[in-house]
């Protein structure tokens, strides 16, 4: 008997690692219709009785067994409540073209959301104030404020900063 050459194997771990696995993104209008709705803790029936639909109406659009009219859809995202970029997100997957713009923070057409920030945030002065953006940097994008927050060394900034989220 002649020895075969072995072959490495390839062993798979056992425990993913928790930094490598991402949950996967929901593709589909029903995979989000889905989890929005869990994320609100609601059943098929409460969210049928909100949205006046009947609860297989609900059920077959999160199996995608039916295709949700654009009206649905908004009206799903109304009782939902949700927030008017993800909207945007079940929009596209339904197959509908985005409704809602988006804008750049620093687009003159939100000059006044900008100075009503700037005030909320020179109101926690001297003590410092942040706000993050929905993609989670820091605005004002300044490096006066990151020092102190990050420290605390500062002697006005005995107690942690006032977070907004814009």
């Amino acid at each position: 008997m002649t020895p075969t050459p072995s072959t490495p194997s390839r062993r798979t771990p056992r425990h993913p690692l928790p930094h490598r696995t991402a949950a996967p993104e929901p593709a589909s209008f029903g995979d989000h219709l889905r989890t929005w709705r869990q994320q609100r803790h609601l059943s098929q029936l409460e969210l049928a009785d909100e949205a006046d639909i009947s609860t297989r109406h609900v059920s077959f659009m999160e199996t995608g067994r039916t295709n949700p009219s654009r009206d649905m859809v908004l009206r799903l995202c109304e009782r939902l409540a949700i927030p008017l970029r993800e909207r945007n997100t079940l929009l596209v997957a339904a197959g509908y073209a985005p409704m809602y713009r988006e804008r750049a923070l620093d687009d003159p057409a939100l000059a006044a959301a900008r100075q009503a920030m700037e005030l909320v945030l020179k109101g926690h002065e001297p003590c410092p104030a942040i706000a993050l953006t929905a993609a989670g940097t820091w605005w004002p994008p300044t490096a006066l404020h990151k020092p102190c927050w990050l420290h605390m060394s500062a002697p006005n900034c005995s107690r942690p900063p006032s977070t907004y989220s814009a």
